[in-house]
């Protein structure tokens, strides 16, 4: 039986939970599709300790940058030696044939890439290998990847989308080009085994899991059906920019995790119709990754126009409007029973008095 590893490797924001979440509720049904996924380096719902092996091992050889980051949180007890050869070893025994690893932490920045994929194919030679990655335009990503920032509990971001994306816009290899990470998986693995997914629901016809499978080329009407909540909701504007401000506090995690509790809370009513950022920023994002958007269109998905999403772009003379400052201030209040707040609100009522008076 010819046997297939496939890696599914993100990228951020585009709905890997969910996909990882739907392989494992349905690990025993699946098996009849000759789709397993592999126990080699399986920790917490995803593969992260496969990919933080390779980057320590990269980093062994020649450094690697992007090692001196994720081993702060690399969990060194799952990552024993030999475990890639494991999953090989895994891969060439199993009595399925296609077998899944799924990591985001498999698909970051590009020169990360550049030491590793040697590694790589020393280590999975022989091994039929596809690569499945998921890519989501960019204005709509940097606004998730800030939403995720600013609320997770490792990096507790301060700062605002405007320094957000002004930083993305700037750096070279900032990750957010897709076309750069693809093309350096088909160096090492051809084109052919680079499967490009644009994550985007009207190209999502058939919903993401049945999607996925499609992308590796198992076509079923009777794949089991189960919903995939959101299992990491976005914050709302108004909340957002709140949670933004009580990250210049020292807040201990619990204290945080009853404040992202409140928030979400809050966030049951009707979010804004406002993006995070403004028509003219979305543009400028949209502008910076139109040529190699559109070279992944063409080279990857055999698109002649180039054309990658197919969502509207946005006009510059779309409505739009900043959060504003009250809206913010009275979030802040909501949470006044948790942490102080008085502080924060003044700060933000008298920088936005301040701002009506200049502009009269």
């Amino acid at each position: 039986m010819h046997k297939r590893l496939i890696l599914h490797i993100g990228r951020p924001k585009t709905g890997s939970t969910a996909i990882q979440s739907y392989l494992a509720a349905n690990a025993v049904e699946l098996q009849p599709f000759e789709i397993t996924l592999a126990q080699t380096g399986y920790f917490w719902g995803a593969h992260g300790p496969l990919a933080w092996s390779l980057y320590k091992e990269a980093a062994s050889r020649s450094g690697n940058e992007y090692w001196e980051t994720c081993q702060e949180w690399a969990v060194a007890s799952e990552m024993r030696a030999g475990l890639w050869q494991e999953l090989v070893d895994e891969v060439s025994t199993s009595p399925y044939r296609n077998v899944i690893v799924s990591s985001e932490e498999l698909g970051v920045l590009p020169a990360t890439l550049e030491s590793t994929q040697e590694i790589l194919a020393e280590w999975l030679r022989g091994l039929a290998v596809t690569i499945v990655i998921y890519v989501r335009r960019q204005d709509a990503l940097i606004e998730s990847v800030y939403n995720q920032a600013v609320k997770g509990k490792e990096q507790r971001f301060a700062g605002s989308i405007e320094d957000f994306e002004h930083t993305v816009i700037t750096t070279e290899d900032s990750g957010f080009d897709h076309y750069l990470i693809c093309e350096r998986w088909a160096r090492t693995f051809g084109q052919e085994s680079v499967i490009v997914r644009p994550f985007e629901r009207q190209q999502l016809t058939d919903g993401l899991h049945i999607d996925f499978f499609k992308a590796i080329g198992i076509v079923s009407d009777k794949f089991p059906a189960q919903p995939m909540p959101d299992t990491n909701p976005a914050l709302n504007r108004s909340s957002l920019e709140a949670m933004r401000r009580l990250n210049s506090l020292t807040l201990d995690a619990e204290i945080r995790a009853t404040l992202l509790q409140r928030l979400h809370s809050i966030d049951a009513s009707p979010p804004s119709q406002h993006s995070m950022l403004s028509p003219a920023r979305r543009l400028r994002i949209l502008d910076r990754f139109k040529e190699s958007n559109a070279e992944l269109a063409r080279k990857f998905l055999g698109r002649k126009d180039g054309r990658l999403f197919f969502d509207p772009e946005p006009r510059a003379s779309d409505p739009w409007e900043p959060v504003p400052p009250e809206e913010v201030a009275l979030t802040l209040e909501m949470l006044s029973d948790i942490v102080p707040v008085d502080a924060l609100v003044s700060e933000i009522r008298c920088t936005s008095l301040a701002s009506d008076i200049t502009a009269k």
